[in-house]
């Protein structure tokens, strides 16, 4: 017998041996009863903003468990996980819990928030660039939060790149937890001349209502350059845009600066205007 046919043989063996395993684990009797959950009838309403701790929590407030044979075993209940939503945004949340003999219950309970909103997505900084090799890197741009999930930047993706009107436009979406999905069409501004100056802003993405008033300079955090603060050029950044406050939409305000020395920088802050 060569060794391929003998390795062939013991590779069988173990199969058929694991399979056997398998099968006795699920059909071998059951040790004693299965325990019993009971949850409050109707619907939990919870608050959004609380973490993942607090809101499993109030989850599993008057929440009870029994086993025959452990009795009290409500300390033991766990969230198992959570649907995205359903009719009329209402999730469903599976609770387990095992007793000593490892059997298992599990059941629903049904909750809803009182102030749910979609995921927001933001820009870190400006959507200037100078070459991109990969839509990785265009998400590097964008942060995301869920008032359900936190932080969700690592989650940001970019599902579409296009061109129009000679202008690169790139969309960033973000799903959370829930099932709710957020996406985002912005211009990428794409610079051929090296930039010596960093223009810092408080903010690169601004979401107002309609009829607000934009004081763009104001929102210059800081003027760099080498890493040497050169705040005396806020006075020389020009700002250029076609904002419209009474119209929805979205809009640019690029700011640009030039020194004596052809030391220059340009960076940009988008407002969606909203009703």
């Amino acid at each position: 017998m060569n060794n391929k046919v003998r390795n062939g043989i013991i590779f069988l063996v173990i199969v058929a041996l694991y399979g056997g395993f398998l099968l006795y684990d699920t059909h071998k009797p059951q040790t004693g009863s299965s325990p019993v959950i009971k949850v409050p009838k109707g619907t939990l309403t919870l608050d959004t903003g609380m973490d993942q701790t607090a809101t499993n929590q109030a989850i599993l407030e008057d929440v009870k468990a029994t086993d025959k044979e452990d009795g009290n075993i409500t300390k033991k209940v766990f969230v198992q996980g959570m649907s995205t939503f359903g009719e009329g945004n209402v999730r469903v949340v599976t609770l387990g819990v095992f007793d000593k003999d490892d059997n298992y219950t599990k059941v629903k309970r049904k909750i809803k928030y009182t102030n749910y909103s979609a995921p927001q997505l933001y820009l870190n900084k400006a959507l200037v660039y100078s070459k991109v090799n990969s839509k990785a890197q265009f998400a590097d741009y964008m942060s995301a939060y869920s008032c359900v999930d936190g932080d969700l930047s690592s989650q940001v993706k970019v599902i579409r790149e296009y061109e129009q009107d000679k202008n690169h436009y790139v969309t960033f979406a973000v799903t959370d937890s829930t099932g709710t999905q957020s996406s985002i069409t912005l211009k990428a501004y794409q610079t051929s001349r090296k930039q010596t100056v960093n223009i810092n802003l408080d903010t690169y993405l601004m979401r107002v209502k309609v009829g607000t008033e934009v004081n763009a300079k104001r929102h210059i955090d800081s003027i760099t350059m080498d890493d040497m603060d050169y705040s005396s050029l806020k006075n020389q950044v020009d700002i250029n845009t076609d904002y419209d406050k009474n119209t929805p939409g979205t809009y640019e305000f690029i700011y640009r600066v030039k020194t004596s020395n052809d030391d220059y920088g340009l960076t940009k802050l988008v407002v969606i205007v909203e009703e």
